[in-house]
């Protein structure tokens, strides 16, 4: 009897789908990752060449779990079985561990433990296939069930009665979830100031609320202005019915997106429920993601992502529901019986999906990959499903799609669809950690859903082997658009906001049905319980960047009065983009305002010509919106004027500058001739690597210092000469290197090197293309620092050039070799143009 039993053991441990042996499944997982993970780190065209440079490592990978699986597998089943769950339980604690940290922000504090993250995705992969393929059958753990029923009356009462006890409980959770929602997206809402495009949102519902028309309100005229605002008229209408209740102000635009916060909570419970089919599963789905800082920061912020959420959720829930599920209706005609039995949808979800569809885009277009992905559950549903409807409806979709391109084939000509050239592609790949990174480290996550994709093969049941084919497309087409193809204005979390969702809700299904398959249900409850750590933790760490300090929205006030308590109106113009006369007062709104247009239509040429228009004044734009300024113009201003706010100077997330025609290159009061030698003052960013070169010659023993470096009075780097025709570059005021002899009246070629790495701010000295040594500075504090060319210098000066990068050997050369007197900026080496951003000449 016992070796019966034994033997029945051992059958339930053997693996339960005839199709898929271990070595295959072995083959599939490794070759899929093999892909997955390599894209996370060359070009696509790599990807398809199988090169990278991490080959040796991903081999290593392979051949080292590979060879440890199938030793396992042909060794004992039974005690393959159990090492198997022990090993899987390690890499399982060790991801969590590194979820967690990841939670905290504390990568960098634990970077020893993140070395094998990467490592350990293959061995994860192919331990939790082993565990599947080992674990019994559901058919087995139905059987089990059946023969240990007990049909004793009291026993079955007991059962109704925890039944019912289940249910007040999770009546309770449901209530306290809610209360929960609504204490996060409430608290402290109105704390922060203005931010970003809040205030073209405040300003169209402000025009909406006067008038009824979605036109940009003018805060300088205080009346609507001509200009309409297009999208997100849902929102916007939404704004100003909240102006109606609780008058014009930003509490009242962000009260909209809080209640958005909280139905998007509860309406998530539901669609979370419908495809777990698990009530307390999606109780702690739901609260791992109404935790998220993420979507908490969108309840606190007037725009349209918190609204859409709950219509994307919607969306997919009905679309889903009318494409698996069919009328019953007994058909009286022919029309009808040719619905009933080839076309038998459910219609009625049709109409709530068309003004789904509707309002979220208008709310933003990228909630169109519902459409893609619907297109290809029904080509998956055409193939596999094997039902003749499915093939019609294909055929239908396949016919609207090619409509809609034809309808929106300006989309593909004006560079939004780039199909794997975006120019941004090193900035799309970081979409992969937005969709991936939460509530798992992105190595777990990758992790979980390939080895997850076994699931479909051993799931009997249609319905829920649909539901993850669904779920499954969501997240592929999501990261196949945002990092190869889709190549949208800047890189946020927000515009892959729905994507990540979906992926938060599959991951954390996967992670419970891959736990539960391999060992039990309430070890599976009891792991699963984990993600509310890791979300509470989380949120822990952004408390006080959603609740207490404004960290994400800056201080534009504290910018903006800086701004007017300096500003001479009658002398001084502004450039501004996304200039907000809502900060200003209305007795000095009419100083001139010259626009910096968004997106780069603003050319340095013109930014130049502006520039020499007007005598002096001010800089202004938000940090977050520098992309939309051509690079050269940030350069530019970074190098030439003085800053008052912004990067590395305080965290008011506003950039704000002062220049005058003194800090101008290339004219007259900036680069002027004093007795034949440069006389002239700028700003260097010593935050950033630069390289300074000019050439001097002079026939004094003490010839004197040719520039200056530093805050008033106080060097960073300049000269000290001695009697010996010499010249001493000193750094933070000590001597660290001299340049050998220079008074005999020839043209010397002198650099300055300036590295900024990420311990050491290293400087070189080289004269006439001779390295002459080596030293670092030392206490930088502020990262703006004066620039003079000093009038001291004993001698003549020629061919000056700044470069906003650290030059090499070769480009030195390159420069001396060009000699001293040269009106030619471009030079090259190696085929490659080099250019300083200012050069100035004497001819």
């Amino acid at each position: 009897m016992q070796k019966k039993n034994q033997k029945k053991i051992d059958k339930t441990l053997q693996p339960t789908n005839p199709k898929f042996s271990n070595t295959k499944i072995l083959s599939f997982a490794s070759i899929l990752l093999y892909f997955v993970y390599n894209a996370l780190k060359p070009d696509f065209s790599e990807i398809l060449l199988f090169l990278s440079d991490d080959t040796i490592f991903n081999l290593l990978s392979i051949g080292f779990t590979s060879i440890i699986a199938l030793s396992l597998y042909f060794y004992n089943s039974k005690a393959s079985g159990i090492v198997v769950k022990i090993v899987l339980v390690f890499f399982i604690f060790y991801y969590i561990i590194l979820s967690y940290i990841n939670s905290t922000d504390g990568k960098d504090s634990y970077n020893l433990l993140f070395l094998f993250a990467d490592f350990f995705i293959l061995p994860t992969i192919t331990f939790i296939a082993l565990g599947l393929s080992f674990s019994p059958s559901k058919q087995n753990i139905e059987q089990k069930n059946e023969e240990t029923k007990d049909n004793d009356s009291s026993l079955q009462s007991r059962k109704r009665r925890i039944f019912q006890t289940s249910n007040i409980l999770y009546s309770i959770a449901i209530i306290t979830l809610i209360g929960i929602s609504i204490y996060l997206n409430f608290k402290n809402i109105d704390k922060f100031e203005i931010f970003e495009d809040e205030y073209q949102m405040m300003s169209v519902a402000t025009t909406y609320y006067h008038t009824g028309e979605f036109k940009l309100w003018s805060y300088k005229n205080n009346k609507p202005s001509d200009q309409y605002y297009r999208g997100a008229y849902v929102h916007t209408w939404l704004i100003a019915q909240s102006f109606k209740f609780f008058g014009i102000s930003l509490k009242s635009a962000r009260l909209v997106s809080g209640f958005f916060g909280v139905i998007f909570g509860i309406i998530m419970l539901f669609i979370v429920y419908f495809f777990t089919q698990n009530k307390w599963l999606s109780l702690i789905i739901d609260f791992t993601i109404i935790f998220f800082h993420r979507y908490i920061f969108f309840a606190h912020y007037v725009r349209m992502y918190i609204v859409f959420l709950p219509m994307f959720l919607l969306n997919t829930y009905f679309i889903f529901r009318a494409l698996t599920e069919k009328m019953n209706f007994v058909p009286k005609n022919k029309f009808q019986n040719f619905i009933y039995t080839k076309f038998n949808f459910q219609f009625k979800f049709l109409p709530i999906i068309l003004g789904l569809i509707y309002f979220s885009w208008i709310l933003h277009q990228v909630t169109f990959i519902i459409l893609p992905v619907t297109y290809l559950f029904i080509t998956y549903l055409a193939l596999f499903a094997k039902q003749t409807k499915y093939f019609y409806l294909w055929v239908i979709a396949n016919i609207l799609g090619f409509l809609l391109i034809i309808y929106f084939k300006e989309s593909f000509s004006t560079g939004i669809f780039t199909f794997f050239d975006s120019p941004q592609y090193e900035m799309n790949k970081n979409y992969w950690k937005y969709i991936l990174n939460y509530p798992f480290a992105k190595s777990f996550s990758l992790a979980i859903l390939i080895s997850g994709f076994l699931l479909i093969f051993y799931t009997k049941s249609n319905l829920i082997k649909n539901k993850l084919i669904f779920l499954y497309l969501f997240i592929i087409s999501g990261i196949i658009l945002f990092v190869y193809i889709f190549n949208y204005k800047g890189v946020a979390f927000r515009y892959s906001s729905h994507i990540a969702l979906m992926a938060i809700i599959t991951i954390s299904l996967l992670y419970f049905k891959i736990l539960e398959r391999i060992y039990n249900k309430k070890i599976a409850f009891l792991f699963a319980l984990i993600l509310i750590g890791i979300s509470l933790s989380s949120w822990q760490t952004k408390y006080e960047q959603l609740y207490i300090k404004n960290r994400l929205y800056g201080y534009p006030s504290v910018v903006y009065n800086s701004l007017i308590k300096q500003l001479n109106p009658k002398e001084e113009v502004i450039f501004g983009q996304y200039f907000k006369y809502y900060h200003v007062p209305k007795s000095i709104r009419n100083f001139e305002l010259i626009t910096m247009k968004a997106n780069k239509e603003y050319t340095f040429e013109e930014f130049q010509t502006d520039l020499k228009k007007s005598k002096k004044g001010w800089l202004i734009w938000m940090t977050s919106k520098s992309y939309h300024l051509d690079k050269k113009i940030l350069d530019f201003i970074y190098q030439n004027f003085r800053q008052y706010h912004g990067v590395k100077m305080d965290s008011t997330l506003m950039e704000l500058f002062y220049y005058d025609q003194s800090m101008i290159p290339g004219t007259p009061e900036y680069l002027s001739i004093n007795q034949g030698v440069f006389a002239t003052n700028a700003y260097i960013d010593l935050s950033k690597s630069n390289t300074i070169s000019f050439w001097l010659r002079t026939n004094e023993k003490k010839p004197g210092n040719p520039i200056f470096i530093g805050k008033k009075d106080t060097p960073i780097i300049d000269f000290k000469d001695n009697e010996n025709g010499e010249l001493i570059l000193t750094c933070n005021e000590k001597n660290c290197i001299t340049t050998g002899n220079i008074a005999d009246g020839t043209w010397h070629n002198a650099v300055i090197v300036h590295s900024n790495t990420l311990d050491l701010d290293i400087v070189e000295l080289y004269v006439n293309g001779e390295r002459k040594g080596i030293d670092t500075l030392e206490n930088l504090g502020d990262n703006q620092f004066k620039l003079l060319i000093s009038n001291e210098f004993a001698g003549e000066m020629q061919d000056m050039r700044i470069y906003n990068f650290d030059l090499n050997e070769k480009q030195i050369d390159a420069i001396f070799n060009n000699g001293e007197i040269t009106t030619e900026a471009r030079l090259e080496v190696d085929g490659q143009v080099f250019e300083p951003y200012s050069h100035f000449v004497i001819k």
